[in-house]
């Protein structure tokens, strides 16, 4: 049975002395491997403990990496995105703890826009919209 990992655990080992990867939801342990990969250190660790799928895959590895790989795979990862309800104050508030990657979204708009933000933007949006449409629409 593999081991279990959450995208947290993962983001933990992102050093040279500790450093895990994913790659099509598997998890690995590259530490070792850091001064053996032909693409030099760097590209490692500026990946550390991310998802890597993409990077990996862009590059076309061998079949031989792909061994390599294999054998250092430590488990999978899992991907849930867990909803927790608190109550402060008797009012309800819920905070959503996403595990959610943008390390690939280099060029994302919306990458470092808080949810909820966004949300409230796109219903003020919407609002003003229907407002405009009632009062001056056709």
């Amino acid at each position: 049975m593999s081991k279990v990992f959450t995208v947290s655990d993962v983001s933990l080992h992102n050093s040279k002395s500790s450093l895990f990867v994913v790659i099509h939801d598997g998890v690995y342990d590259v530490t070792e491997f850091v001064t053996q990969h032909p693409g030099g250190e760097d590209v490692l660790l500026e990946s550390a403990g991310t998802d890597v799928t993409e990077q990996f895959e862009d590059i076309g590895h061998s079949e031989e990496a792909r061994a390599i790989l294999k054998s250092l795979q430590l488990g999978i990862v899992q991907r849930d995105t867990k909803v927790k309800s608190t109550l402060n104050d008797n009012k309800s508030a819920i905070s959503i703890d996403s595990q959610i990657n943008y390390s690939g979204a280099s060029g994302f708009l919306w990458k470092d826009v808080d949810p909820n933000i966004a949300y409230l933007w796109i219903v003020w949006v919407l609002c003003f919209l229907l407002f405009t449409k009632y009062f001056f629409g056709s």
